[in-house]
């Protein structure tokens, strides 16, 4: 390994439970809340995905509690009422306007309103939270006790010191901005209708906080319409192509696997905090490793124009991973069999044995560079308009595909009865 509402497609491997709301099958949260609830542990950031998802249109009125904790997250009564109390207590959520022990009412605090999580480890004193409203509505602190806080408010970064003339402001407001929704499929926390135990239960059992960091990270990277899973930037598979054959205006490639490859940018980033053992892989494959394991990331083959960085992928080329949908197999299936059609016998077998070449597949020679990538490819897909958009441009372009590599198919065959 190396560091360096509209339309939509059922769940893989199968369809998810029914909503228990109007608003789709698919819920949000965002990103900046996530990374900074991650250091109060596992059992918090669990609950906070399954509180997140039982909220209502608006993404943050929710009357799930211990109970749907317990249920989801696979927590004891005891844990799920301490995660809620985590949550509450560092300003992640807020009861709701209508809470009761009875019937507990909670919101999801947006990030533009969280408070900073200094102020939930280290509480203000009078002077400071008399300053810090002071700055707040534009004046100016006044006396040594207050200037003494508001220096103490300065080093915690709560209001912004002018240098050069010495005053303070407030810290500009942060706005909720939909750039940093990532936005889930309901089955990471309801599972599915055909019994699958939930990605979020799966993760808290596993006991690896940063794979339960890295699985909601992904989903921020992840677009089906445009990339096909995971940026191919960011983590993606090698192939390594070999001429296999050759027959009128197409070139038969063979493709051979090689090793996976990672940026720590983007979901990654966060983990070059983590050290690499002399010798080993960054710990980053470890979690990469786990998610596979999980059944909840795998890497689905894509067939690009061309070999560089800015190449466009030509179509998917499904092998059989529980990321697939049927049509994406059902075009490999048809473009290997193409591909194996149009060489010589000896030479597929040869290219198997030798070089390891898993998929063939005949390209036309206008694209001398086309190359293999596999692409990371997260499981449960949020029903979302992009997914839409994905999942009809596969059903319009798969047929073709299969029925053009069948006509090569069946014109090689013809070709090889003439010469028997």
């Amino acid at each position: 390994m190396n560091a360096d509402s509209q339309g939509w497609a059922p769940d893989s491997p199968s369809d998810e439970t029914a909503p228990h709301k109007s608003r789709g099958r698919f819920f949000a949260i965002d990103q900046r809340s996530w990374a900074a609830l991650m250091q109060f542990g596992m059992n918090a950031g669990c609950a906070y995905l399954v509180i997140a998802q039982g909220t209502a249109r608006d993404n943050q009125r929710t009357g799930w509690s211990t109970n749907s904790v317990m249920n989801y997250a696979g927590l004891g009564w005891e844990s799920a009422k301490r995660s809620i109390e985590t949550l509450i207590a560092k300003g992640f959520i807020r009861y709701g306007g209508e809470h009761s022990a009875e019937r507990p009412r909670y919101e999801i605090v947006p990030f533009s309103d969280l408070s900073q999580l200094e102020l939930q480890k280290d509480p203000l004193d009078f002077y400071e939270e008399s300053v810090l409203n002071k700055v707040r509505q534009g004046s100016q602190p006044k006396g040594k006790s207050e200037r003494s806080a508001a220096e103490r408010l300065h080093k915690r970064g709560l209001i912004i010191r002018d240098e050069y003339e010495g005053c303070y402001s407030a810290v500009p407001k942060i706005e909720d901005d939909p750039e940093h929704l990532i936005w889930f499929p309901n089955s990471i926390v309801l599972g599915t209708q055909k019994g699958e135990e939930s990605p979020v239960k799966r993760l808290r059992r596993a006991g690896d906080i940063w794979a339960l960091r890295l699985f909601v990270d992904l989903y921020h990277a992840h677009n089906l319409r445009d990339e096909g899973g995971i940026n191919r930037h960011v983590i993606w598979t090698k192939y390594e192509r070999h001429r296999a054959g050759e027959q009128g205006a197409y070139v038969v490639w063979g493709f051979e696997r090689k090793e996976p490859w990672l940026r720590l940018v983007g979901p990654f980033a966060t983990h070059t905090i983590r050290t690499k053992p002399e010798g080993k892989d960054h710990p980053s494959w470890e979690t990469i490793h786990l998610l596979q394991s999980l059944r909840l990331l795998s890497f689905v083959p894509h067939l690009f124009e061309n070999d560089t960085e800015e190449a466009q992928p030509v179509h998917t080329f499904g092998v059989g991973g529980i990321s697939e949908a049927p049509i994406e197999q059902e075009i490999a299936a048809a473009a290997d069999a193409a591909g194996r059609a149009m060489c010589l016998e000896g030479q597929v077998q040869r290219l198997e044995d030798l070089n390891g070449c898993e998929h063939f597949c005949p390209v036309i020679n206008t694209l001398p560079k086309v190359q293999m990538i596999g692409i990371g490819r997260l499981t449960y897909r949020p029903h979302t308009k992009r997914t839409g958009s994905w999942f009809a441009e596969l059903k319009s372009s798969g047929p073709d595909w299969i029925r053009h590599y069948k006509e090569l198919s069946e014109k090689a065959s013809r070709a090889s009865r003439r010469t028997a």
